[in-house]
């Protein structure tokens, strides 16, 4: 199984980390999980358009 885990709080955010572990998990020993965030906080930003 693979798992994509993303936000858009930023790769540091302590909620994704518990994300991936969740995820991990999931997938089992033979799964994938890819952790894709952006680098600084988005949230709203496709209001700012």
């Amino acid at each position: 199984m693979r798992i994509l885990v993303t936000n858009d709080d930023g790769i540091s955010a302590p909620g994704l980390a518990v994300a991936e572990a969740i995820a991990a998990e999931l997938a089992g020993p033979e799964g994938e999980v890819w952790v894709v965030a952006p680098a600084f906080e988005q949230s709203g930003v496709a209001h700012a358009v």
